[in-house]
């Protein structure tokens, strides 16, 4: 397939969409990165809160598929750049949406349907090549074929694979397939679908099911706490025991695993001050508990913000000492979620870090 030059307008809506959705993805962030930062408003119920994450989640779905169209219907090297952006800003809103372990992404495996990680044999690379090997045309690629197959070729790591692999060769490239461009516009459409689904769900459940609020709080305590182990477990993995080994890095391959880390925790603060910390604040010397989880996430959040290379090349060059620093400040975050929090709040939970492995 032969280049073509994007036409001016096209060039400026790309990057308005770009803009747009960065500006989205960064609200998050800037509203969490410091103790100076104001909280969200205190008034969103859990239903609002989360029907926020699921709704940023979708829009970045429909900008990726849009995107992912258009670079296989007239590809270049611009429209390519625009793809890798809206996967990175997907994944951002994924990592957001990640802490709501509850609900309807557990129906159908739909959270591995979005992204599948951890990978120590490289099952993405051996399931996208078979589903390729298999569907030797583009015309034999679509939605449907992409739905019905392993879910490890239907979410955001398949489609990094094919964006960001470094060892694909340049007419693996999807700029240069039409093939790969038009599974990845197959994953990029299934990953919209699911998204749109699960926030359609979503809204369903919570208006037909009222939990108490003793079971919403251990339902959003065991979210944390997972969450939280298995941003822990991102770091520790790689890390290993004797030596690191950065392609068990979650996203190694678009480099984007702190990023994830992040995210991950922007959700996780975010619900906390909204839904959890005035109810802590009630109980007797919780304000000492509260300003140790806020300490806690300010001294987080302030590692995170030092890191000047990615942590594949830190851990390639075993560069330990930043990311050994962070795990330690997740496992004490950790320890705070998973006890100290549920026991001055009176609830009991029993979270799972069970994340495919």
């Amino acid at each position: 397939m032969n280049f073509k030059q994007l036409p001016t307008v096209l060039s400026k809506t790309y990057l308005l969409t770009t803009l747009l959705i960065a500006a989205s993805n960064s609200y998050w962030l800037s509203n969490v990165a410091s103790a100076d930062s104001p909280p969200p408003p205190a008034a969103l119920s859990v239903h609002q809160q989360v029907s926020g994450f699921y709704q940023q989640l979708t829009n970045s779905a429909r900008y990726f598929q849009q995107s992912s169209l258009e670079l296989c219907q007239s590809p270049s090297a611009a429209k390519f750049t625009v793809v890798q952006n809206h996967w990175r800003q997907l994944m951002n809103s994924w990592m957001i949406a990640e802490v709501i372990n509850f609900g309807p992404v557990q129906q159908g495996n739909m959270a591995w349907r979005f992204q599948f990680w951890p990978d120590k044999k490289n099952l993405i690379k051996r399931k996208v090549e078979g589903f390729l090997a298999t569907h030797s045309q583009p015309n034999t690629i679509s939605i449907e074929t992409v739905k019905t197959s392993s879910v490890l070729v239907q979410g955001l790591s398949a489609a990094e694979y094919l964006l960001f692999d470094p060892q694909l060769k340049p007419d693996q490239q999807v700029t240069n397939s039409s093939q790969r461009c038009k599974m990845l516009a197959s994953i990029s459409a299934h990953l919209f679908a699911n998204a749109q689904q699960l926030e359609k769900s979503w809204q369903t459940e919570t208006a037909t099911n009222k939990p108490t609020v003793e079971e919403s709080i251990s339902q959003l305590l065991n979210g944390m706490a997972t969450l939280i182990e298995r941003s822990h477990k991102k770091l520790v993995m790689p890390l290993g025991k004797q030596k690191a080994n950065p392609y068990f890095a979650e996203s190694w391959r678009s480099q984007h695993s702190i990023d994830n880390i992040k995210h991950n925790l922007i959700s996780i603060k975010q619900l906390y001050q909204v839904q959890l910390k005035p109810l802590l604040l009630e109980k007797k010397q919780g304000n000492l508990l509260a300003e140790k989880i806020d300490q806690q996430f300010n001294f987080t959040f302030t590692l995170l913000g030092q890191f000047k290379q990615s942590l594949f090349i830190l851990l390639k060059q075993q560069q330990l000492k930043q990311a050994s620093q962070l795990a330690e400040n997740l496992k004490q975050l950790k320890q705070l979620f998973s006890q100290q929090l549920p026991d001055k709040l009176g609830v009991i939970i029993s979270f799972n870090a069970n994340d495919g492995d």
